[in-house]
């Protein structure tokens, strides 16, 4: 009794000290209910595993609120333990030429086509697979006096596909008339009220039967500073500048250091975000007014969850 006793204190210690050189965690329930623990891995889509005691402990995150690291968790080279949706998963740090600061993108290990075509109406939209993972969100101004969005902070973006162009004109102007619509036939739409928005977007949905939408904020800037950007963004390859509309309203980032998975931004206000993908300041431009002078702007992009793609 002795010997077994003793072979499972050893083996609660090496648990134990596994565990240490991990993240730990507070993983708030939607219950209200708090659990503390090392996270051993996270997949976004599916569940978070955290060791707790010695023990692992699979929660699914359509139970979790939210999940906060606790301060002084360690880290790899300064920089936050990679989101994981298996042992495969490997992180890719992309570290912005503008800004210096990192973008952590991960695969999410779900066998997903990495291109689909959604036919809305008689036009085909080409989409493509960004998959998710933690990136550290905003921009403190570094190298630009007028460019903030700060305070920068960590999020987690799970897999979404985001078309390859803006909605042409063809198909806004059908829905919301020309006033206040620039552009014709192919050319992708300038659209100047959010309101005119909203409608291009509920007729999407309804064309297409699927839950198309606006990119929220984090959304965008995932996809702005991953490895997809060029791809994805080519409209932006010329010499003017390609606003676009975001979902989320206009505000200042949060305080308080909680990770939030696919953030929507505030619950209201007066003016929505609109993010420049090759503006001045670069792909963190962010602003909430249209200015029409030498620019492309509030151009629109649809974006569809992967889980949602059948």
């Amino acid at each position: 009794m002795k010997r077994i006793a003793l072979l499972l204190l050893l083996a609660f210690f090496c648990l134990s000290m596994q565990a240490a050189d991990d993240n730990r965690v507070k993983v708030k329930l939607k219950t209200g209910a708090t659990i503390t623990g090392v996270m051993k891995r996270i997949d976004p889509l599916k569940e978070i595993v955290v060791v707790i005691a010695g023990q692992e402990t699979t929660i699914s995150m359509s139970d979790v609120e939210n999940v906060e690291m606790v301060e002084g968790a360690p880290t790899s080279a300064g920089q936050p333990a990679a989101v994981k949706s298996g042992a495969e998963a490997e992180p890719t740090v992309i570290l912005s030429e503008e800004t210096g600061t990192w973008k952590l993108q991960v695969t999410e290990a779900t066998g997903m086509p990495e291109r689909i075509t959604i036919n809305i109406g008689q036009t085909p939209i080409e989409m493509v697979l960004v998959n998710g993972g933690r990136m550290m969100m905003g921009y403190n101004g570094s190298g630009s006096t007028k460019m903030r969005s700060e305070p920068v902070h960590e999020v987690v973006v799970t897999s979404f596909y985001m078309s390859t162009q803006p909605l042409p004109a063809s198909f806004v102007t059908e829905v919301v008339g020309t006033k206040n619509v620039e552009g014709k036939g192919n050319e992708p739409a300038q659209v100047m009220s959010y309101d005119d928005v909203e409608k291009v977007i509920a007729a999407v949905a309804k064309q297409s039967g699927r839950a198309l939408r606006l990119p929220t904020e984090a959304e965008w800037e995932y996809a702005a500073s991953g490895a997809k950007q060029n791809e994805i963004f080519s409209i932006a390859g010329g010499k003017s500048v390609a606003y676009e509309w975001c979902s989320d309203f206009l505000a200042d980032f949060p305080e308080g250091g909680i990770i939030m998975t696919d953030p929507t931004g505030p619950t209201e206000g007066d003016r929505h975000v609109i993010r420049a993908c090759n503006a001045k300041n670069g792909k963190y431009d962010r602003t909430g007014k249209i200015n029409v002078e030498d620019t492309l702007l509030g151009l629109v992009r649809l974006v569809i969850k992967a889980k949602d793609v059948k």
